[in-house]
């Protein structure tokens, strides 16, 4: 009887990180959408697709990964953070049709000055 070669171990696949993109995740908690909701979904789609493609776009992409956080931390303890949320996530819903249509400078800009609002707010700087 021939023996058989004993079979190497699979690796474990990398798990996704949950919070990619922060502030979008941070508002998409407060409404009760999960985290493979549309929203993040094309937000994530977009970046990896679009942004992550040019230089300019991955240079955003790495300010937004360093200022997301602390800007997240902000918001849970901000005493307006509904209205916050609320007018945050009005931005990035309108963002997710400027790609839904194709218009990825408006998406882009539309986000980028939500984040940049959320920045001046807490005092933040990159």
């Amino acid at each position: 009887m021939a023996k058989s070669k004993p079979k190497k171990p699979k690796r474990p696949k990398k798990p996704k990180p949950k919070d990619d993109c922060f502030i979008t995740t941070a508002c998409v908690q407060y409404y009760g959408l999960n985290d493979d909701c549309f929203e993040l979904e094309l937000l994530r789609s977009f970046r990896d697709g679009h942004l992550l493609k040019s230089r300019p776009g991955k240079k955003l992409v790495e300010e937004y990964n360093k200022v997301a956080p602390l800007i997240v931390s902000n918001l849970r303890t901000d005493n307006l953070r509904e209205i916050i949320l609320s007018r945050t996530f009005s931005r990035i819903l309108k963002a997710c049709n400027f790609i839904s249509i194709g218009q990825y400078k408006l998406a882009t800009q539309v986000y980028f000055r939500a984040v940049l609002f959320l920045m001046r707010r807490y005092n933040l700087d990159y």
